[in-house]
């Protein structure tokens, strides 16, 4: 008996050692991490879900990695996938790795709890108030894809950045995915069949469900988000038959798999056009297989070279993960039936408004009105029409030209790239699955833009972030308002995650206020802003006005993007 109490107390007195967490592929060595409001947690970083896609695996389907032997240190990552349009330090091609964050009470490592475990029943009772990661009862999961139009972005390399989901009770998960030309230049065929980045993301699903118990998460409680072309990549996992099963629910900020930007239509000749550019003598007349081979044997920083000259990337429709075109699959209910909480915020563009460049820009559209028109609406319009149905675009928004109304440009911009597809797919999804919707209006001191042109004003793209992943010392030092929208929205969040409603009871942080569910007769959305209210019919009249043109002009069977 003695003997038991003085190996009990002999583990706790080492309990300060790194924690360890065992996957399918070996042992990783993480660290322990503390909240601002010394909410304690475990972090493990760089963890490998996938082989380093690199010669013949570069430009193609990612694949299973290699186990290791030993304990692996993932105290931090200093990898990220190839940058398209930017530079920064730890850009390499083996970057497939992903990160975990997840809330402990007390922690030991994985061989001390198991020591615990052999010892006599009489401490059965303690024993479970220090138990490691993956031992006690399944927390939810909340898997964060990034964004950054599918051309940069990365997951973080360091841990802290999910605190605030520690402190509610969730496993936080990110990873990194390949971008640009390396995660999805495609020629429609079986050489490069395309969407490496979004099958980079299916795979690092595909990993949670194995392993994430062992981290304390629940692989039947995987909650995926997103924002921007990260929204959009779990709006196409919504989509992708092959990601049925990998999540029970999902969040989108900011973007859909029906903005014009989340698709590319025309990838081969990109493909031709890089290759050529590396080597003159690549011609059409080259076989898409050759022209792989060849651009597998170039070095990454020449493919990178080009970036400038090469700048349009994104998902296609491949005939493997994404089966058919995007509006089709929604509008017929050819989705993976999981609860979405979606929405936008209340001025997208809105920093457009104030940009030199944009102000030109609006100078060389204005005389051409059918450059306001998106391409998947004009290519159904008559040519000799297309000039006076993009005029009427223009009047939507203002009486005379955008480079005389930059506040209206600004809002043009706000739902031609993002609004207006975001709508209309929680729109059509709701006709099949559950859906929320929010409009995020909150300018407060955390993030206040400061941009007020024709009296337009309004929180921009990728603003809202500020408020959720708010890791901030000084939180306690802005103003209530701040502090409060800051708890609302990781709370409607975590929420979401745990009972797949945003608002499952009655709650005073909420204002009592329960967010009801979209249908195809009532768009009711929850507005954030300093006080809370639910309001109808997100972005009217704009909103009607397109839909009224997409009716119309537009064969919605035809439609890919909206």
């Amino acid at each position: 008996m003695w003997r038991c109490v003085f190996l009990f107390f002999g583990v706790l007195q080492v309990n300060a050692e790194d924690p360890i967490a065992t996957t399918n592929y070996g042992q990783v060595r993480g660290q322990t991490m503390s909240t601002y409001r010394n909410t304690t947690y475990y972090a493990y970083f760089g963890i490998p879900y996938a082989a380093p896609p690199v010669g013949r695996l570069r430009f193609q389907a990612p694949q299973p990695p290699s186990s290791w032997s030993g304990i692996r240190d993932a105290k931090t990552s200093d990898k990220i996938c190839i940058q398209w349009l930017h530079n920064i330090g730890g850009e390499t091609e083996d970057c497939l790795y992903l990160n975990v964050e997840t809330p402990v009470v007390m922690f030991l490592t994985q061989l001390q709890y198991r020591v615990i475990t052999l010892i006599n029943t009489f401490f059965d009772r303690i024993i479970s108030q220090f138990q490691a990661p993956g031992s006690s009862e399944r927390l939810p999961v909340m898997v964060n894809i990034y964004g950054g139009g599918f051309l940069y972005g990365f997951a973080g390399r360091r841990p802290g950045g999910a605190g605030f989901l520690a402190e509610k009770g969730v496993v936080a998960v990110s990873f990194n995915y390949r971008v640009g030309p390396f995660g999805f230049l495609s020629t429609l065929d079986s050489s490069i069949r395309g969407n490496m980045g979004l099958k980079d993301q299916q795979m690092a699903l595909r990993w949670i469900q194995q392993n994430i118990h062992n981290f304390g998460g629940d692989p039947a409680k995987v909650t995926l988000t997103g924002q921007s072309a990260g929204s959009a990549s779990v709006t196409y996992h919504l989509l992708a038959p092959s990601s049925a099963g990998l999540f029970r629910a999902a969040i989108g900020q900011s973007g859909s798999a029906l903005c014009e930007w989340a698709y590319h239509r025309d990838p081969v000749s990109v493909v031709y056009g890089m290759a050529s550019a590396l080597d003159s003598r690549i011609t059409t007349q080259n076989t898409t297989q050759q022209v792989l081979l060849f651009l597998q044997s170039v070095p990454v920083q020449q493919i990178k070279a080009l970036d400038r000259r090469f700048y349009i990337f994104a998902p296609v429709i491949d005939g493997e993960m994404i089966t058919a075109p995007m509006y089709d699959s929604v509008k017929n209910g050819k989705v993976n039936k999981v609860p979405l909480l979606i929405g936008i915020n209340s001025e997208e563009c809105i920093g457009k408004a104030v940009r030199p460049d944009w102000f030109n820009r609006m100078r060389v559209m204005d005389p051409r009105p059918e450059t306001f028109l998106p391409g998947g609406l004009a290519e159904h319009i008559n040519t000799t029409m297309l000039s006076s149905v993009g005029a009427l675009v223009r009047k939507f928004y203002c009486n005379g030209n955008f480079t005389a109304h930059l506040g209206q440009s600004a809002q043009y911009d706000s739902d031609n790239r993002f609004v207006r597809a975001i709508i209309k797919f929680a729109e059509l999804y709701s006709q099949h699955a559950d859906v929320y919707f929010y409009h995020f209006s909150f300018q407060g001191q955390i993030f206040n833009n400061h941009i007020n042109v024709d009296g337009v004003h309004g929180v921009g793209h990728g603003e809202d972030l500020r408020y959720l992943y708010a890791p901030y010392a000084n939180l306690d030092s802005f103003p209530w308002e701040d502090r409060v929208t800051v708890e609302r929205y990781s709370t409607l969040f975590t929420n979401f995650a745990k009972y797949e409603n945003p608002t499952p009871v009655p709650d005073e942080l909420f204002q009592r206020l329960i967010v009801p569910k979209v249908t195809p007769s009532d768009f009711t959305y929850l507005d954030i802003d300093k006080y809370l209210s639910l309001k109808k019919n997100p972005r009217n009249p704009w909103y009607r006005e397109w839909v009224s043109l997409f009716d119309k002009y537009a064969n919605s069977s035809s439609l890919i993007t909206y």
